[in-house]
């Protein structure tokens, strides 16, 4: 049996309306058959993990409205469905069962009826998909219209069906099929001229043609006054629920078979999904009525609460439509895009009021309060708003005043701040107040963290605030003094200095109130003396101009100079007001004369003003008039004793009781002379003129003058009464042979001219020597042609060999040649050694030009060990050198030490800059660990004491080269830089002491000020102090600088590396400066002589800090 159903359509015919009787055939009894319906959710994909936030629950319900009358229309909900996946099988097998039954129209309507009573109750009954809102004040009601505006949507059961079929033409029904299967074609399709009817048989709808085929696939049929989409299988029968066509899910109504577009709540699988306009089940994120929502891949549920989706985070509310802007949830604030709703992480700008804040989000999306670390930079938000702060901040917490940039950056060092300069700890970054350096830059930050420009007196210093840049003034500085300016220096801590300065090598002066650099002539009290300062302000030295006087300013202190002063090879004469003098004048007693120009006194020969005259005198190189016999370039000139006027001509030398002659140049004569008609001798190179018997070397002959100095041309008498005539043109006495004369005795030669014989004679065995420069024979000891010989006192004959030298206490070698021998000798076996000068055999200890050696009382060498005046030494078993230092001694296998005078020591001795212990016995080296007294010491394998002075050296000579001075640093040395107390406290702790302070090891270690406790506490006592030389011991720690004074560059700390008469101090200090006047690179470790360095740094106040134990383990 079928069912027709006739509707009337109303077409538009041009400007005519007609209604076409159209009718359609269907079965009574309606019964889908072989009719499976399947979900969206049963293709097998891999879905999305969704968090859902607790929604407000939504307690409106949703008119479920199911009507099988024609004609009507009411309000529907979200489109349900009421199978499940799990219930697919038995939908299967219940509709092939009401297959075979056939229900007639009246039953069907009261089936539709029933079905919409029971889906009213449904719907009454409960809201699909509830949850639980956390959002504090959030209202979704005003979005929940554009779900009931779908359950509002009209349907009918019983409708007008329009049909656009396609071409009525032969084509295969598998093409008719294709193109109805394509819902979107259906919106092209012309109405036919004969409407299709739709037709009922055994419980399903069948869509006619005219030909009477069943049409398939997709179909608009009328649905009152509009149209409805709906699907037929091939078989022709329409479907219903979910079905999955041509790879995409569509929804059916489970009653009128249309279908679903829009949002649609189906109800077996508890969800709602949503289909385009082409019926298609849509995926991930649409655009629904203005609204976003997102919906799940595979089952294409539409989502609510928290979800992820493409990697991000998205709030969706009860509705499902996509939430923006803050929201408070689980008591975190969070925020979504405005504009993509994506969960922000990181910094997002977000609405305050009619303003924008910045704020950050952590990796939950969670508003992050307080301070942060983002990308490695602090951040601080507002703990109530969550606001980034910007500018000045404080952080209670911390207690600590902080800045951030623009973009909320913590920042450090120096920074801008509305025209005002602050500075923030580059670790903390807190404010930072009061007298600060900042990268080897001091700067003054008030209270306020300003920082400070101009004069400011701090802790009773002044400083200066550079106007600009802020940093203290270091160094020479113009600074302003009322309308004026004056120039001032300032110390490397920026402290304004007084008094006497040393800068860059330089002295200058600063005014004791005022701190104003002196210039021009200037008397410092202290110093009780007056300096010179230029221009510059440096103090001068030497001759200087002070307008048209000369002044003389002492080349080391500056102090201005008066009296007679010698002057760069000059002489001067310097006033009590410091002033030159020039011209003649009697000083102590003695003439000088000083040249009006130079101001130099004179020197050497002088032509003076005497009255009208003028008389040459003579000045020594002290520039003092001289009187009597002086050499002058080699030449000898004579000076009256009262008035000082040259002398010429003969002059009787009292004193010297010779006479001379000075020729008209002032200059003595020598050998034979003419003088007025007579021959006159005057020796070389006393100049006396001669009397008596003369040896003239030029002639070789010797000759006779009178008592008056004359020549004299009579014959000469011999010692044994023989006269000896005398040549008249030469006066040479003609002598023969051997022949004395005044007791000397003269060889002339054989011939009678009266020549006499010098050098050596030898007759038979014996030699003997002849003067040149008198003629006579040589007695005793002589030296000739710079040997010395040794003659008989008696004959004159020549001695060799060993010799007892008359006279002089010494035992003399003369060789084969009769020189004696000086020197190092060996002779039978035996060394021997006779003095280089004095030729005289050494017996005992003797230091040769490289050695020390020792000759027994034979003279001969000694070797090996010997004990000399009480003490061992020991001599070198081939060279005989004397042993000085660490000596290893084969026969005793031992290692012993010899001092500087060869002597060998016992006990504890400090060597250089290490302690040793010597075998009080045998002086043997100790090694290892050896018991003393009942105490145990360890000795290294080169004998140095392991104690702890030791081990504080050793930390200072293990960082010599790798430090360079600074206070602004580490300090210690851990960082490459250190000062002498930073230094000093490190290595103190290293080599054992306890360990410093806490407060002391932030700041680098003890100052000079704070490190006595810790050296009283750590095995050190004070034995002396005070500003008098002390002579330390070795492992002394001094201090210079007076308690109360003697922080920063006041004071000084330095351990005393070895003893003795000059002992010597190792520290780190800033003695050592570049070229540029800075510290040194790496050179901040030195060695110096303890009293030189004290003397240079002007003998401070000092503190000797001695071991209680030198020998300390």
């Amino acid at each position: 049996m079928q069912e027709e159903k006739k509707r009337f359509k109303m077409y538009k015919a041009g400007k005519t309306w007609v209604v076409a009787p159209l009718v359609l055939l269907g079965m009574v009894a309606g019964i889908h058959s072989n009719d499976s319906s399947v979900k969206a959710d049963q293709i097998s994909q891999t879905s999305q993990k969704t968090v859902q936030l607790e929604q407000k629950q939504d307690t409106k319900k949703a008119n479920q409205v199911a009507d099988t009358k024609d004609n009507t229309s009411e309000k529907a909900p979200l489109v349900e469905t009421t199978q499940s996946k799990a219930e697919q099988t038995k939908s299967e097998s219940d509709a092939k069962q009401s297959a075979n039954n056939v229900t007639d129209p009246v039953e069907q309507k009261k089936d539709s009826e029933k079905i919409e009573s029971s889906e009213n109750a449904i719907s009454n009954s409960a809201s699909p998909e509830k949850s639980n809102d956390v959002n504090e004040g959030d209202t979704d009601n005003a979005q929940q219209s554009n779900v009931n505006d779908l359950q509002n949507k009209e349907e009918s059961s019983v409708q007008s069906i329009e049909h656009q079929t396609l071409q009525n033409n032969d084509v295969t029904k598998k093409n008719d099929q294709e193109q109805n299967n394509d819902p979107s074609r259906l919106m092209k399709k012309s109405v036919s001229q004969s409407a299709p009817k739709e037709v009922k048989r055994n419980g399903y709808w069948y869509l006619i043609d005219q030909n009477g085929n069943n049409l398939t696939g997709f179909n608009q049929i009328p649905e009152g006054d509009k149209q409805k989409t709906v699907y037929y299988d091939n078989s022709g029968k329409m479907l219903y629920g979910q079905q999955f066509i041509q790879n995409y899910w569509y929804h059916f109504d489970e009653i009128h078979g249309t279908m679903s577009t829009g949002l649609t709540y189906l109800k077996d699988d508890k969800k709602t999904v949503f289909y385009d306009e082409q019926g298609r089940m849509r995926y991930g994120l649409q655009n629904v009525n203005g609204g976003k929502y997102l919906f799940d891949t595979p089952t294409g549920a539409m989502h609510r609460g928290s979800a992820q989706y493409q990697g991000n985070t998205y709030f969706f509310n009860n509705n499902g439509q996509m939430f923006t802007g803050e929201r408070k949830m689980d008591g975190h604030w969070y925020y979504f895009d405005k504009n993509t709703g994506k969960k922000a992480t990181g910094f997002a700008e977000v609405p305050a009021g009619n303003n924008v804040k910045k704020v950050y989000y952590n990796p939950q999306g969670q508003m992050q309060y307080g301070q942060q670390k983002v990308n490695g930079y602090w951040y601080h938000f507002n703990e109530t708003t969550g606001e980034m702060s910007r500018g000045l901040t404080y952080l209670k917490d911390d207690r600590k005043t902080v800045f951030y940039n623009n973009d909320g950056h913590m920042q450090y060092g120096l920074q801008n701040l509305a025209s005002h300069k602050y500075l923030f700890d580059e670790k903390t970054g807190a404010m930072q107040k009061g007298l600060l350096h900042y990268r080897n830059k001091l700067y003054f930050f008030q209270n306020d963290g300003k920082m400070f420009t101009g004069q400011k007196k701090i802790n009773g210093g002044w400083y200066y605030f550079d106007q600009q840049t802020g940093q203290a003034a270091r160094g020479f500085t113009n600074v302003p003094e009322g309308a004026a300016v004056k120039t001032v220096y300032y110390d490397q801590n920026g402290r304004m200095q007084y008094g006497q300065q040393k800068v860059n090598g330089y002295w200058y002066h600063f005014n004791e109130i005022t701190g104003e650099m002196s210039k021009g002539l200037t008397y410092l009290k202290d110093d009780k003396k007056t300096v010179l300062y230029n221009t510059d302000g440096r103090m001068q030295y030497g001759l200087q101009k002070q307008g048209n006087t000369q002044y003389l300013f002492d080349d080391k202190t500056g102090a201005m100079q008066k009296g007679l002063l010698h002057y760069r090879n000059n002489l001067y004469f310097f006033q009590n007001d410091g002033k030159m003098y020039t011209g003649q004048k009697k000083i102590n007693g003695g003439w000088y004369y000083f040249d009006q120009q130079t101001g130099q006194a004179a020197r050497g020969l002088t032509n003076v003003p005497e009255g009208a005259a003028v008389k040459k005198v003579y000045y020594d190189p002290n520039g003092r008039m001289q009187y009597g016999q002086r050499n002058i370039g080699g030449y000898w000139y004579h000076f009256d004793e009262i008035t000082g006027e040259m002398s010429t001509g003969f002059v009787r030398l009292k004193d010297l009781k010779k006479t001379v002659y000075y020729d008209a140049n002032g200059q003595m004569l020598y050998g034979q002379q003419s003088i007025n008609g007579h021959k006159y001798m005057f020796s070389t190179p006393e100049g006396a003129m001669q009397t008596g018997f003369f040896f003239d070397q030029n002639l070789g002959v010797l000759k006779y003058y009178n008592n008056n100095g004359q020549m004299s041309i009579s014959n000469v008498q011999a010692d044994n009464g023989t006269r000896y005539e005398v040549d008249k043109q030469t006066g040479a006495i003609l002598g023969v042979g051997e022949v004395n004369f005044n007791k000397k005795t003269y060889l002339f030669k054989n011939g009678g001219n009266g020549q006499v014989i010098t050098g050596f004679v030898t007759r038979g065995n014996n030699t003997v020597y002849y003067l040149a420069t008198s003629g006579t024979k040589v007695y005793g000891q002589e030296k000739i042609n710079n040997a010395w010989y040794l003659f008989d006192l008696e004959n004159g004959a020549m001695k060799r060999g060993f010799q007892n030298v008359p006279g002089q206490n010494k035992i003399a070698y003369y060789n084969v040649q009769g020189k004696m021998v000086h020197g190092e000798m060996h002779y039978q076996g035996h060394w021997y050694y006779f003095d280089d000068k004095t030729g005289a055999m050494a017996k005992g200890l003797t230091r040769l030009n490289n050695k020390t050696t020792f000759y027994d009382n034979n003279g001969w060498m000694i070797y090996g060990e010997h004990k000399v005046n009480g003490s061992w030494h020991h001599f070198d078993e081939i060279t005989g050198a004397m042993s000085v230092g660490f000596t290893y001694l084969k026969n005793g296998n031992k290692t012993v030490y010899y001092n500087s005078n060869g002597s060998m020591l016992y006990g504890w001795q400090v060597i250089g800059e290490h302690q040793y212990y010597l075998n009080p016995v045998t002086g043997a080296r100790s090694t290892g660990t050896v018991n003393i007294s009942g105490v145990n010491y360890r000795f290294g394998s080169n004998g140095v004491f392991q104690g702890f002075t030791q081990r504080v050296l050793n930390w200072f000579n293990n960082h010599r080269g790798k430090l360079t001075y600074s206070m602004f640093g580490s300090r210690n040395g851990s960082d490459g830089t250190a000062d002498c107390s930073g230094a000093m406290t490190q290595a103190l702790w290293s080599a054992g002491a306890g360990k410093p302070a806490a407060s002391t090891s932030r700041w680098g270690g003890y100052n000079t000020e704070s490190i006595h406790g810790y050296l009283n506490n750590n095995g050190y006592h004070l034995v002396a102090q005070g500003t008098a030389k002390y002579t330390p011991r070795y492992g002394d720690i001094v201090i210079w600088g007076k308690l109360g004074a003697s922080a920063g560059a006041g004071g000084h700390i330095q351990i005393i590396s070895t003893g003795g008469s000059d002992p010597h101090g190792v520290s780190v200090n800033a003695h050592e400066q570049d070229r540029n006047g800075r510290n040194a690179k790496n050179q901040a470790v030195q060695d110096y002589s303890y009293s030189w360095y004290w003397n240079y740094d002007n003998r401070p106040y000092s503190y000797i800090y001695r071991p209680n134990n030198i020998h300390r383990g």
